[in-house]
Protein backbone atom coordinates (compact mmCIF):
# COMPACT_ATOMS: atom_id res chain seq x y z
CA UNK A 1 0.00 0.00 0.00
CA UNK A 2 2.86 2.68 0.93
CA UNK A 3 4.53 1.74 -1.93
CA UNK A 4 1.75 2.42 -4.36
CA UNK A 5 0.90 5.95 -2.59
CA UNK A 6 4.40 6.90 -2.58
CA UNK A 7 4.67 5.41 -6.56
CA UNK A 8 1.32 7.99 -6.97
CA UNK A 9 2.66 11.06 -5.60
CA UNK A 10 5.77 10.91 -7.20
CA UNK A 11 3.63 10.61 -10.58
CA UNK A 12 1.85 13.48 -9.85
CA UNK A 13 4.93 15.48 -9.08
CA UNK A 14 6.14 14.34 -11.61
CA UNK A 15 2.89 15.45 -14.02
CA UNK A 16 2.71 19.10 -11.98
CA UNK A 17 6.70 19.84 -12.46
CA UNK A 18 7.81 18.65 -15.98
CA UNK A 19 5.23 21.17 -18.15
CA UNK A 20 6.66 23.90 -15.29
CA UNK A 21 10.44 22.71 -16.91
CA UNK A 22 9.78 22.77 -19.95
CA UNK A 23 8.41 26.08 -19.97
CA UNK A 24 11.52 27.48 -18.85
CA UNK A 25 13.78 25.13 -20.93
CA UNK A 26 12.78 27.08 -24.36
CA UNK A 27 14.07 30.69 -22.84
CA UNK A 28 17.32 31.59 -25.17
CA UNK A 29 20.90 31.70 -23.53
CA UNK A 30 22.27 34.84 -22.70
CA UNK A 31 24.57 35.09 -25.88
CA UNK A 32 21.61 34.40 -28.42
CA UNK A 33 19.44 37.06 -26.37
CA UNK A 34 22.31 39.85 -26.50
CA UNK A 35 23.17 39.16 -30.54
CA UNK A 36 19.21 39.24 -31.31
CA UNK A 37 18.91 42.53 -29.34
CA UNK A 38 22.02 44.05 -31.31
CA UNK A 39 20.45 43.24 -34.28
CA UNK A 40 17.16 44.23 -33.23
CA UNK A 41 18.30 47.59 -32.08
CA UNK A 42 17.78 49.50 -35.40
CA UNK A 43 14.37 48.20 -36.20
CA UNK A 44 12.48 51.20 -34.80
CA UNK A 45 14.67 54.04 -36.57
CA UNK A 46 14.77 52.19 -39.91
CA UNK A 47 10.35 52.22 -39.57
CA UNK A 48 10.06 56.13 -38.39
CA UNK A 49 11.98 57.00 -41.12
CA UNK A 50 9.51 55.13 -43.29
CA UNK A 51 11.86 53.13 -45.02
CA UNK A 52 9.99 50.30 -46.70
CA UNK A 53 13.13 49.05 -48.42
CA UNK A 54 15.40 49.24 -45.37
CA UNK A 55 12.06 47.29 -42.87
CA UNK A 56 12.19 44.26 -45.75
CA UNK A 57 15.89 43.82 -45.61
CA UNK A 58 14.93 42.94 -41.66
CA UNK A 59 12.79 40.33 -43.09
CA UNK A 60 14.09 36.31 -44.92
CA UNK A 61 14.38 36.12 -48.71
CA UNK A 62 11.00 34.24 -48.13
CA UNK A 63 9.44 35.67 -44.86
CA UNK A 64 5.67 35.47 -44.58
CA UNK A 65 3.92 38.59 -42.90
CA UNK A 66 0.56 38.17 -42.34
CA UNK A 67 -1.56 40.93 -41.39
CA UNK A 68 -5.17 41.62 -40.74
CA UNK A 69 -5.81 41.98 -44.20
CA UNK A 70 -3.85 38.77 -45.12
CA UNK A 71 -0.15 37.41 -45.60
CA UNK A 72 2.05 39.15 -47.55
CA UNK A 73 4.56 36.64 -48.99
CA UNK A 74 8.42 37.37 -50.02
CA UNK A 75 10.87 39.83 -49.45
CA UNK A 76 9.68 41.75 -52.14
CA UNK A 77 5.81 41.69 -51.47
CA UNK A 78 6.77 43.17 -47.74
CA UNK A 79 8.51 46.28 -49.21
CA UNK A 80 5.49 47.16 -51.11
CA UNK A 81 3.38 46.27 -48.82
CA UNK A 82 5.18 48.70 -46.27
CA UNK A 83 5.85 51.43 -48.81
CA UNK A 84 2.05 51.58 -49.43
CA UNK A 85 1.45 51.64 -45.41
CA UNK A 86 3.98 54.61 -45.38
CA UNK A 87 2.41 56.44 -47.94
CA UNK A 88 -1.34 55.87 -46.58
CA UNK A 89 -1.47 56.66 -42.88
CA UNK A 90 2.50 58.26 -42.39
CA UNK A 91 3.31 56.78 -39.04
CA UNK A 92 5.61 58.09 -36.62
CA UNK A 93 7.19 57.78 -33.44
CA UNK A 94 7.37 54.31 -33.50
CA UNK A 95 8.72 52.31 -30.74
CA UNK A 96 8.55 48.48 -29.78
CA UNK A 97 8.68 47.77 -25.77
CA UNK A 98 11.81 45.46 -25.27
CA UNK A 99 10.25 45.02 -21.45
CA UNK A 100 8.44 41.68 -22.30
CA UNK A 101 9.89 40.52 -24.30
CA UNK A 102 11.48 36.91 -23.91
CA UNK A 103 13.13 35.15 -26.86
CA UNK A 104 12.02 31.35 -26.61
CA UNK A 105 14.99 29.11 -28.73
CA UNK A 106 13.50 27.16 -31.52
CA UNK A 107 15.72 23.64 -31.66
CA UNK A 108 18.87 23.44 -29.97
CA UNK A 109 21.35 25.23 -32.62
CA UNK A 110 20.69 29.18 -31.29
CA UNK A 111 19.75 29.99 -35.03
CA UNK A 112 15.80 30.24 -34.18
CA UNK A 113 14.26 31.99 -32.03
CA UNK A 114 10.24 33.19 -31.55
CA UNK A 115 8.89 35.98 -29.19
CA UNK A 116 6.13 38.20 -28.67
CA UNK A 117 5.79 42.17 -28.40
CA UNK A 118 4.38 45.67 -28.59
CA UNK A 119 4.76 48.06 -30.83
CA UNK A 120 3.20 51.19 -30.64
CA UNK A 121 3.38 54.22 -33.64
CA UNK A 122 0.93 57.22 -34.24
CA UNK A 123 -0.68 56.90 -37.48
CA UNK A 124 -2.52 59.64 -39.05
CA UNK A 125 -6.28 59.28 -39.22
CA UNK A 126 -9.45 59.81 -42.01
CA UNK A 127 -9.23 63.16 -41.20
CA UNK A 128 -5.36 63.85 -40.72
CA UNK A 129 -5.69 63.97 -36.68
CA UNK A 130 -2.99 61.64 -34.83
CA UNK A 131 -3.77 58.14 -33.41
CA UNK A 132 -1.89 56.04 -31.47
CA UNK A 133 -1.45 52.00 -32.44
CA UNK A 134 -0.43 49.10 -30.66
CA UNK A 135 0.65 46.38 -32.69
CA UNK A 136 0.91 43.09 -30.99
CA UNK A 137 3.14 40.86 -32.33
CA UNK A 138 4.50 37.69 -32.61
CA UNK A 139 7.49 36.85 -34.58
CA UNK A 140 9.62 33.89 -35.50
CA UNK A 141 13.03 35.04 -36.52
CA UNK A 142 16.50 32.87 -38.39
CA UNK A 143 20.18 33.91 -37.48
CA UNK A 144 21.88 34.87 -41.01
CA UNK A 145 25.36 35.48 -40.05
CA UNK A 146 25.63 37.89 -37.21
CA UNK A 147 22.39 39.40 -38.34
CA UNK A 148 18.23 38.04 -37.39
CA UNK A 149 16.16 38.13 -40.01
CA UNK A 150 12.34 37.81 -39.61
CA UNK A 151 11.00 34.66 -40.92
CA UNK A 152 7.44 34.93 -40.18
CA UNK A 153 5.88 38.23 -38.22
CA UNK A 154 1.66 38.09 -37.80
CA UNK A 155 0.19 41.02 -35.85
CA UNK A 156 -2.91 42.80 -34.73
CA UNK A 157 -4.25 46.09 -34.46
CA UNK A 158 -5.16 47.65 -31.00
CA UNK A 159 -6.21 51.43 -31.41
Amino acid sequence: MKKSGIVAILGLAVTYALPSLAQQSDVADFQTTKSFLKSFAAYDQTFNNNDAAGIAEYYTRNAVLVTPEGPIQGREAIQKWYADLFQRVQPKNGVTSKDSMILHAIGTTGNEVWTTGVFSATEQGKNGEPIRINRHWLEIYVREGDDWKIRASAYNIAP
